[in-house]
Order: C-alpha cells, then sequence, then structure tokens
C-alpha cells in the first residue's frame, strides 16, 4: 500500500487518535505531550530534509531522525544518547504503528534501526543534601504518586542515570 498523503495530515490523523487514546487511559498526560513533542520534531525534521508526503518516510530517513545529534540540557550540540535514540525510534515506531492501525499505512521504516542498549552506570547511595532534595521535591508537586515512586526507589538505593554521572 502506498500512500501519496501529505506528511502533515498524516501525523495529525496520528495526534488526533493519541488524544483519543489518552482520553481513554491509554497514555497519560505525561506520555502525550512528550509523544507529540517528538512527532512534531520529526515531522519538521523530514520536512526540512524534502519529505512531502508519507511515502517520503525512508528508513534511512528514520534513522537519520533517531540519531540526529542535538542539544544537551546544557545548550551544547552533542550527539544523541542511547536513551535519547531509543525514545525517538519509540515515538516513530508507534506513530506508523498508529497508522496501519488506521489504515494509511503498512510500512514501518524504524523497523531495522538498530540502536545501543541504555548503558549501565554505577551505582552510589544518595548524599545527605541529595535525600533532602529528593524529599522536598516528591513532596512538593501536583501529581505526587509516580514522584514519591521515584523518591522510594532512589532512597532504596535504586540507579539514576543523571546521578550517576554527576558524581
Amino acid at each position: 500500500m502506498g500512500s501519496d498523503l501529505s506528511l502533515t495530515h498524516a501525523f495529525g490523523r496520528v495526534w488526533d487518535e493519541w488524544q483519543t487514546m489518552a482520553a481513554r487511559g491509554e497514555f497519560t498526560e505525561q506520555t502525550l505531550d512528550k509523544f507529540g513533542l517528538l512527532l512534531r520534531r520529526s515531522e519538521r525534521y523530514m520536512h526540512l530534509r524534502g519529505a512531502v508526503v508519507l511515502d517520503d518516510v525512508t528508513a534511512d530517513l528514520a534513522e537519520d531522525f533517531v540519531t540526529a545529534r542535538g542539544r544537551s540540557r546544557h545548550g551544547r550540540v552533542t550527539d544523541a544518547a542511547a536513551s535519547t535514540m531509543l525514545g525517538r525510534r519509540s515515538v516513530l515506531r508507534i506513530a506508523f504503528r498508529t497508522l496501519r492501525e488506521l489504515g494509511l499505512s503498512d510500512t514501518d521504516p524504524t523497523r531495522d534501526i538498530v540502536l545501543p542498549s541504555r548503558p549501565n552506570g554505577e551505582v552510589r547511595p544518595l548524599v545527605e543534601g541529595e535525600v533532602i532534595d529528593l524529599r522536598h521535591h516528591a513532596s512538593f508537586i501536583d501529581r505526587p504518586r509516580r514522584h514519591g515512586a521515584a523518591a522510594a526507589l532512589a532512597l532504596a538505593g535504586g540507579p539514576s542515570e543523571r546521578l550517576c554521572r554527576e558524581s
């Protein structure tokens, strides 16, 4: 099934379907926001590289987006981290699965993209200042259930990639 459906229209239909899924409780609002952000970024990236219709999204273009360099949280342009690439690939994979479910495509350009696994950092206990910060941030939020669980894991010795990198 070839598709001369515009990329903008196709990804718009994906976004509409994801919003419907979120309304049914199949996505959290946080997931919907993150997926929507990455879907819009991928569309912009692909448009800038000449993709106009859905069939223009090749495996090479999808892989280029997934592995594209980006800005770190410190504003420097760097290679994409493994977790960033895995997230980008996941969003594209779910977008194309959604398009297949809507009967708009029968392809998955992300199918053969091989990525490194997430790095395993060294585990260390939190220092007292980190424990205080963690408890403070876990206590003063709107929806504490997930943050409370993260805090409990961290206090029990669960690893944090960010903490491991900064130590």
